[in-house]
């Protein structure tokens, strides 16, 4: 699939006329969560060609998505990248914390996690995955049957949320790091573990019923946080941002 999954990328630069400075997976089978028939959602930050900048008029700054397949791609130019890195925005981090990559320019990569290690505001990424667990608990959770797949939307975020205000860094891809890390009741970490299994053996739509030990341990952690944001820090200047994406595009072959 990685060897599939390079040549789909080489396409892409060629039909796209860009350069792919990093590609990762996202989704279920970053974070260790995938059912056999999850697709691939292949993420990427690509730099077009110089010209491509040199406008005054208003320009391309995504791909995507491009479906193939069981393939799902998706790309940000660099300029739009880097304008949301400033920002904190949580999903870029996501993307440069995956547990598989599948293409990464090293110099740029580096250069790149060192201003996300900068531009982070924990706050932020606090109040998405609060808000986001929040959301998917009261779309998903409140009928009598509720599949395996749902719950775990709903618990992954929210140990996002606690990790983030317990350590001020962003959280770890894999969803079997942060319950380890996180969880200390060994029911709640049996019905985890239970529900984890359930997907991975392609249960994703097959109700399980209600989980009282999971109900209580979401309805307590949604109440607890919603007092543990951590303090807000002032974003950085924009002269870092800058600078990477002028470099970046001064390296690029004509």
């Amino acid at each position: 699939m990685e060897t599939r999954i390079e040549a789909t990328l080489d396409r892409v630069e060629q039909e796209q006329g860009v350069r792919i400075l990093y590609a990762c997976e996202a989704g279920s089978r970053a974070w260790g969560m995938a059912s056999p028939g999850s697709d691939y959602d292949v993420r990427f930050i690509y730099i077009g060609r110089m010209e491509d900048y040199l406008t005054i008029g208003k320009r391309r700054d995504v791909i995507g998505p491009l479906i193939v397949q069981d393939l799902d791609l998706h790309g940000w130019d660099l300029a739009k990248a880097l304008g949301l890195l400033r920002n904190s925005n949580p999903t870029l981090y996501e993307w440069l914390n995956s547990s598989r990559v599948y293409r990464a320019d090293v110099n740029f990569v580096a250069e790149l996690r060192n201003l996300a290690e900068r531009a982070l505001q924990p706050g932020a990424l606090f109040h998405h995955y609060l808000s986001m667990a929040a959301g998917q608990a009261a779309r998903h959770l409140q009928s009598d049957t509720v599949t395996a797949k749902r719950y775990l939307h709903v618990v992954r975020p929210l140990l996002c949320a606690l990790w983030v205000s317990r350590y001020k860094t962003p959280p770890p891809a894999l969803f079997t790091t942060l319950v380890k890390t996180l969880v200390e009741c060994e029911r709640v970490n049996a019905a985890i573990r239970e529900l984890l299994m359930r997907k991975s053996a392609g249960g994703t739509a097959q109700s399980v019923g209600r989980l009282t030990v999971l109900d209580e341990f979401i309805a307590c952690l949604l109440i607890d946080l919603k007092h543990a944001a951590p303090a807000a820090i002032e974003k950085p200047g924009i002269a870092p941002f800058d600078v990477l994406l002028q470099r970046t595009l001064l390296e690029e072959k004509p």
